[in-house]
């Protein structure tokens, strides 16, 4: 305090670190000697623009232009509260007025327009949290407000009448015009209401319609188009009824794609009325896209259903049941390769069908007639097969038939033939069929006569017992009926009136060292009646 020049600033130190303090210090002086203060008048109307939002746009323009401080005055305590204070860097001054007076001139040329939008459509508009509406302020820099859910006037208003598009007009604020006979009936989700009758007038604009958009006049009008355009809108669609169920798809998976990909409603008619015609709410640009999709959905349809009646073609041909078994094959494995091959479905018929000679074909027409062609061809071969008849006793076919047929393939396999035993409901139950080359089947009937005359003889030698249940339960029968007193024991040694021989080997046979019989030892004797010999059992010591 007590110097004489207040402005010299004294360095001590080492040479180097004294020259590197000067030179920072220099730079600090320099810097400071380029801040300056500067002020600007702003309406205090505009302030809120600035400081709003934690001043999202003062912090924007202050780092456009340096890094330098904006700050506005206090409402409440500044008299001068239009003047707004800058301090930085001389060449940052001038950017951030110019930046500052360019916002103001934007917000003065601001305005505020009204547009009536129906209030049920405010909830659609606004779904998924508002993101449609949100990219519109973002694209044209706008504040768009919607009036408040629960206002009383959006309480009490009737809701408004959904009108068919080819009646309606856009006015220059949204709302639509109604165009029509006195017979104009509201429609909402596809029912006529108040039969017919003539519907009252509604005020063309109501407080719970008014959205007011904030900007811009240009870009305001832009963002009316735009918010206009969100405004749902309903189209029908020629669909044929029967096409309706398949465009649903399972459990309505197929139309909730479609709704959930084009951002659209689709409502069908009724089953009961069965009419050509789909309804698609949304917006003019989801429904000419949702229209495509279902065009193009429809078309696929169409030629499903195309391929299904070529698919149903059907032809039927009559071959001996006989032939059956052959064209099936063991395990179906010749029929399923018929199948397989042409792509066909074959039907045989049942045993007890009345047509059981019917075979039916299904599929295409060319693959139909080419699998009953190769069907034919086979039942050809066969036919042709040289065939004869013997007579087998019926009660020897199972031991030529064997387990689970496994005798009965033997033979087929050792002597090339086909061997066909006769069915239960045939008249004759001892007719076998052999099929084959004339020398197999001479050769295969001797030998199956031959096992017949050895099966017959094992057959007659054999005692005859009941086969049949039936027979089992007559014989039980009669036995009950003949012996009603049950098992009786008659001859027992208890039931003679004599003392029993206890010498005789005939009521008590010799087991082998037992006594009791005539060669066995003597008796003990008094003496040695205290030691009894052990007596061996015939059935063996118990352990």
């Amino acid at each position: 305090v007590n110097d004489t020049d207040n402005e010299v600033i004294t360095i001590i130190g080492k040479k180097e670190q004294v020259e590197e303090a000067q030179a920072d210090l220099e730079a600090i002086i320099k810097s400071i000697d380029n801040i300056v203060e500067d002020e600007i008048i702003v309406l205090p109307k505009y302030h809120k623009h600035f400081i709003s939002n934690r001043g999202k746009v003062l912090h924007r323009i202050e780092e456009e232009c340096g890094g330098m401080s904006i700050s506005f005055p206090r409402m409440d305590r500044d008299d001068r509260n239009d003047r707004v204070k800058l301090k930085g860097p001389k060449d940052c001054i001038e950017p951030a007025k110019q930046r500052i007076l360019e916002i103001v001139q934007e917000l003065e040329s601001m305005v505020t327009i009204e547009c009536y939008i129906p209030a049920r459509h405010h909830r659609i508009m606004m779904r998924r949290g508002g993101s449609m509406v949100q990219a519109i302020t973002s694209e044209f820099g706008v504040n768009i407000r919607f009036p408040e859910r629960g206002s009383a006037n959006a309480d009490m208003a009737p809701p408004a009448p959904t009108i068919d598009p080819a009646q309606q007009q856009q006015n220059g604020n949204g709302d639509a015009t109604q165009q029509g006979s006195e017979n104009a009936a509201a429609v909402d989700g596809g029912e006529v209401v108040n039969d017919g009758a003539v519907e009252q007038p509604e005020p063309a604009q109501r407080p719970s319609d008014l959205v007011r958009i904030s900007g811009n006049k240009e870009k305001c009008e832009l963002a009316k188009e735009a918010l206009l355009a969100l405004v749902p809108l309903t189209e029908e669609i020629n669909v044929p009824c029967d096409l309706h169920r398949s465009l649903i798809g399972q459990k309505g998976r197929d139309v909730k794609e479609l709704m959930n990909t084009y951002d659209v409603h689709i409502e069908m008619s009724p089953q009961d009325k069965k009419l050509d015609i789909i309804k698609v709410t949304g917006t003019k640009t989801a429904i000419a896209e949702a229209k495509e999709a279902i065009a193009e959905r429809i078309k696929h349809l169409e030629a499903d259903r195309k391929d299904r009646e070529l698919r149903s073609f059907e032809v039927k041909l009559e071959v001996d049941p006989v032939y059956h078994q052959k064209i099936i094959g063991r395990r179906g494995v010749v029929i399923n390769k018929i199948r397989a091959n042409h792509d066909v479905q074959i039907t045989f018929p049942k045993q007890d069908d009345p047509q059981n000679s019917i075979i039916t074909i299904q599929g295409y027409e060319e693959k139909a007639l080419a699998a009953r062609d190769e069907i034919l061809a086979m039942v050809d071969t066969l036919s042709s097969v040289y065939k004869e008849e013997i007579h087998l006793d019926e009660r020897v076919h199972r031991r030529f038939i064997g387990f689970r047929g496994k005798r009965l393939r033997e033979i087929k396999e050792q002597y090339g033939v086909d061997i066909t035993f006769p069915r239960m409901d045939d008249a004759d139950k001892s007719l076998v069929t052999l099929a084959g080359t004339p020398d197999n089947v001479e050769a295969c009937r001797d030998y199956l006569l031959n096992l017949e005359e050895e099966f017959l003889q094992d057959v007659s030698a054999a005692p005859t017992q009941p086969t049949s249940f039936s027979q089992i339960m007559e014989d039980t029968l009669a036995n009950q009926q003949t012996n009603k007193q049950g098992f009786v024991v008659t001859g027992a040694p208890w039931e003679r009136k004599a003392a029993p021989n206890t010498q005789s080997l005939e009521d008590f046979p010799d087991f082998g060292g037992l006594g009791g019989g005539p060669g066995a030892p003597a008796a003990p004797t008094n003496a040695d009646s205290n030691t009894q010999t052990p007596i061996n059992s015939a059935w063996n010591a118990k352990h």
